[in-house]
């Protein structure tokens, strides 16, 4: 039976709107035949009995409001919840009032209180339509219906819903078969089950027409209204997803329904056609349909629409606004990087578009977590590079195919085969666009679609089949690619074992992650401690029972046996489904007051969330090819909030963590039971090992090396000669030996102050007996047009006053200052490890160093640090003017690494990436004090990273005195030569120049 077998007169453009409030409802599949209800009966005023979230009562009142109709709703519940329901959560009156509020007050009631209460609120025959949903036993509703029978007008309408439920204590449908004897009626049997009851025979004449329909005609409106209805589901299930292989099912429902809907479109008559048309193109704005258009690309075999009706115009009742997702509010967080725009309107124009300097990523979930790694993040890491860039799915791309041809690269990231993204591929070939495939899922591979290797396709009742058939049209894009990025270097051997190129990219943070992070870190420092210790398992998705089996019984064992430990576990926000499935394992029988739910909250809320946890779970099936594939970021994104991790040994996470030292690996359950037992007991050990494991993770995961090696690979696509030097400098990076652990003093926090915003750059400042100059510094960086900004200060042991006089300063000034910390060394540790402690107390990714003899002018930091972030390099430095013994300048010359060879011509006064300082171990102490910055900046440079020189005016003033460093112990005797002896055995290619005079004369140039 096909759609076009209905009666025209009981479908109309209603059925086919799409609610506005999507939440989680026995009622979702009611919707469309809601909407046409009321463009049928369009009722004077409407009573729901029952409301709860409110998805059934603000479906009429979305049709009432766009039908324009002078109609009084009302809404009766105590919101408190009976035994069918259980008890609603404290918050839902809440979010259903808010969401009244906003956009139907003007005509909708919400009544808290007993049906009895309201009833006595009406007159007689005065209900048009009446919407019953309460409690659910037969004796309640036919006391329900007997009720409110009188305040009915002569020809109402009454719903029931659940007439289809005959489980537990449910009777609506005893009641249903006795009143369906006395009234004209018609049941819907989907979605629980739905009466509908005409009091009176002028009961609206569609409606009254139906409810006398034949079995022929009701069958055929059953059928359309419950597949509508589907849709609705489907896009209530995607709005919680973020599993790929959900959407398997989600599509053969949407499939289906298209199918049927052009069959209509070919055999109804040309009055049909039109108005069918024109509600398939509306539908088509849903989320479900867009999400799930890679799947129907492949049906080839389904009927063109006539040209005639391809024109997409939306009813004035409908917004038209796409699914793109807000960017977080930067609302309070002035030191918050602004969001790169990367939607389709930043395509670029053809005036704007450089040859060859053109990115475009094509997304096949653009609504998902992944998305933000694989796609925003990289984005915004090839615009750091020097490209240009922009991101779409592949419908989008397909409907832009200039903006494709004006591409030099193309990164196609879980995109499915179809008849757009080939379009796409075409035209980029054609254009000479090297074509790249993202990879950071084993999805390309079908012959692992097994439940004995999925566990997602047993817990989310999906086939085998159906996730091997969209892993095959994976297959086929990946198949048409010339090389892949790939999160794991599992991943790549798989790729280039399939003959496809493949280099790794690892998932990372960005800056507003790693702000974010720091954040939540210093808001639970302040905060006062519960004492409990929580060990997280922040699972995004139900699809890892198996994984969690792995330490699911030492870890009820730890929780036996330590009484202040907790157990954290999600469910999602919307439905209250647990991510973690706890009646699976019987060890947790007996525990649950030691299990602390949490709502799933969105990537940007997520680092608040793992800070909470003491000890960060990551389990998964060691030698499992979906496992094994998985990359890292849970452990990365627990490091940047100062928690230690335990993880099985993958091979990602056995190379990420070294185990006792940034992290444990844990193979078996005694593995388990023995790291968790001595985190548990053993504070210092947690603080310590999160300490490490922050610094491992900011080069690797963060955005400076995302930018650098994004550049290194998009250069080798593009055929630049330049690719071909920065891969040298790329695999020299990757043979080097490990970072160094920067050399750091012991010391302790005499004084702080937080304000907990969040600040982009950090002034370090060490201080050793500088008494007479230290005012001038820090009198420097109060008065920094950067408005929010931290200040770290570093007291090396001074014998003078100059702490006293610091803490008095700190003490008068601190509200200038977001963060404002002084640090004392418990001995003298001389410049490099102080400055090095001064780095790893600062909370941002730009540190920007200031020794207490110099001086910064008043926009030196606002200047230096949007210079960095756009240089894409691991430094920038600023024109800087001497004052004291001379005027000269330095700064000013042109970054070039050449010059290092024969001395250093850059201060240490420049912003520098925290990540860089971490990458080559922060600065060396040489055994003679006086050229730090002169080493730092040569390591950097041998591992390919280098800075920017920002040129124009002097941001910084630079003091030349007799009781410098330099003069008081770098050029007094041989020290220099033997300085430089030193620097040469360890850098051989250094040959700096012996100065006899001027003892910055290698730093300094001419004005």
């Amino acid at each position: 039976m096909t759609v076009g077998q209905i009666p025209g007169s009981y479908v109309s453009q209603a059925s086919f709107w799409q609610p506005k409030w999507l939440v989680d409802s026995a009622w979702l599949e009611h919707a469309p035949f809601a909407f046409w209800l009321i463009e049928q009966m369009r009722p004077r005023t409407l009573v729901e009995l029952g409301t709860h979230r409110g998805f059934s009562f603000f479906c009429f009142c979305q049709a009432i409001q766009a039908l324009h109709l002078n109609s009084r709703c009302w809404a009766v519940d105590t919101w408190e919840g009976d035994s069918h329901t259980g008890p609603y959560q404290n918050n839902v009156f809440l979010e259903v009032n808010r969401h009244n509020n906003e956009n139907y007050k003007a005509f909708a009631t919400l009544f808290p209180g007993t049906f009895d209460e309201a009833c006595g609120r009406f007159a007689p025959g005065e209900i048009d339509l009446l919407h019953i949903d309460g409690f659910h036993t037969y004796e309640a509703v036919r006391r329900d219906f007997e009720t409110w029978l009188p305040k009915m007008t002569d020809d109402g309408v009454v719903l029931l819903h659940d007439t289809n439920v005959r489980t537990d204590d449910f009777g609506v449908w005893k009641f249903w078969a006795e009143i369906a004897k006395e009234y004209r009626h018609f049941e819907f049997l989907h979605g629980n089950g739905l009466g509908v009851i005409c009091l009176g025979e002028s009961t609206g004449g569609t409606l009254r027409q139906l409810c006398a329909s034949s079995n022929r005609t009701r069958s055929a409106a059953r059928r359309f209204y419950r597949r509508m209805g589907k849709t609705v589901q489907t896009d209530r299930l995607l709005v919680n997803s973020d599993n790929h292989a959900r959407k398997i099912y989600f599509e053969s429902l949407a499939n289906s329904h298209e199918a049927a809907m052009r069959e209509s479109v070919r055999k109804h008559h040309e009055g049909e056609v039109r108005r069918l048309e024109f509600a398939i193109e509306t539908m088509k704005k849903s989320l479900s349909w867009k999400v799930t258009a890679p799947l129907r690309g492949v049906h080839h075999q389904l009927a063109r629409i006539p040209e005639l009706f391809r024109k997409k115009v939306l009813p004035p009742t409908l917004s038209p606004e796409g699914e793109v997702p807000a960017a977080p509010s930067t609302e309070g967080f002035a030191g918050l990087p602004l969001p790169v725009p990367t939607h389709l309107r930043n395509f670029p124009h053809e005036t704007e578009a450089s040859s060859g300097r053109v990115v475009g990523f094509i997304s096949g979930e653009p609504s998902t977590p992944g998305h933000i790694y694989r796609v925003e993040r990289a984005l915004s890491a090839a615009i750091a590079a020097g490209y240009r860039g922009w991101q779409c799915s592949a419908k989008e791309a397909s409907e832009n195919l200039a903006s494709v041809r004006r591409c030099s690269v193309l990164v196609i990231w879980r995109c499915p085969f179809t008849r757009e993204l080939d379009a796409v591929l075409i035209a980029g070939r054609e254009a000479g666009a090297r074509i790249i495939y993202d990879i950071d899922d084993l999805m390309f591979e079908p012959g692992i679609a097994k439940t004995e290797i999925i566990d997602g396709i047993r817990t989310q009742n999906l086939t085998e089949e159906d996730v091997a058939g969209y892993y095959k049209l994976i297959h086929s894009a990946f198949w048409r690619s010339e090389a892949c990025l790939c999160t794991t270097e599992f991943l790549a051997r798989k790729s280039r074992s399939a003959g496809k190129p493949a280099v790794v990219l690892p998932n990372g943070f960005d800056e507003r992650t790693y702000l974010m992070s720091r954040l939540a870190v210093r808001k639970k420092r302040l905060a006062e401690s519960d004492r409990l210790i929580r060990l997280g398992y922040a699972g995004g998705s139900p699809t890892h029972q198996k994984d969690f089996a792995l330490m699911a019984a030492p870890l009820a064992s730890v929780l036996r046996e330590n009484g202040d430990t907790r157990l954290v576990l999600f469910r999602n926000a919307a439905t209250g489904h647990p991510l973690v499935d706890l009646s699976e394992f019987s060890a947790f029988s007996g525990l649950e007051d030691r299990v602390e739910w949490r709502e799933s909250v969105a990537l940007a809320d997520l680092p608040a969330e793992i800070a909470r946890f003491d000890i960060n779970l990551a389990p998964l099936e060691v030698a499992n090819p979906f496992c094994e594939a998985k990359s890292e970021l849970k452990f990365f994104e627990a490091s940047l909030v100062d928690v230690p991790t335990v993880a099985s040994p993958t091979e990602v996470f056995a190379e990420a963590i070294v185990h006792g030292r940034t992290g444990f690996l844990a193979r078996g359950a005694s593995d388990w039971h023995q790291a968790l037992r001595e985190l548990i007991s053993d504070p210092s050990l947690r603080a310590q090992v999160a300490a490490e494991a922050h610094r491992a993770v900011l080069w690797k995961y963060g955005p400076l090396r995302r930018s650098d090696e994004m550049g290194i690979l998009l250069e080798q696509l593009t055929g630049l000669h330049k690719g071909t030097k920065d891969f040298a400098a790329f695999t020299s990076r990757l043979a080097a030996p490990p970072s160094p652990q920067p050399l750091l003093p012991e010391c302790e926090v005499v004084f702080a102050h937080d304000a907990l915003d969040v600040a982009a750059l950090t002034v370090v400042m060490p201080v050793y007996n500088y008494e007479n100059y230290v005012q001038l510094a820090l009198e420097s960086v109060k008065n920094q047009t950067l408005q929010v900004l931290d200040l770290v200060i570093v007291d090396d042991s001074s014998t003078d006053s100059s702490l006293a006089r610091v803490l008095q300063w700190a003490h008068d000034h601190r509200e200038r200052f977001n963060r404002l910390h002084v640090l004392k060394n418990k001995k003298n540790s001389r410049l490099a490890a102080t400055r090095n402690a001064g780095f790893e107390f600062a909370e941002s990714l730009w540190v920007l160093p200031l020794d207490a003899d110099n001086a910064l002018r008043n926009n030196c930091a606002e200047v230096c640090l949007e210079a960095a972030r756009k240089s894409g390099a691991a430094f920038v430095y600023p024109v800087i003017q001497h004052f004291g013994d001379d005027e000269k300048w330095m700064g000013s010359q042109t970054y070039l690494p050449l010059r290092f060879i024969g001395g250093n011509f850059i201060d240490a006064m420049a912003c520098v990436s925290k990540e860089a300082w971490s990458l080559v171990g922060g600065y060396i102490q040489p055994e003679i004090q006086g050229w730090e910055d002169y080493l730092f900046w040569c390591r950097l440079a041998e591992l390919g990273l280098g800075g920017v020189a920002i040129g124009g005016d002097p941001l910084a003033s630079y003091r030349v005195h007799n009781s410098s460093m330099l003069r008081v112990e770098t050029m007094v005797g041989n020290n220099q030569e033997e300085l430089i002896a030193q620097i040469a055995s360890q850098h051989p290619w250094l040959r700096p120049t012996v100065h006899s005079g001027d003892a910055n004369a290698s730093k300094f140039t001419a004005r």
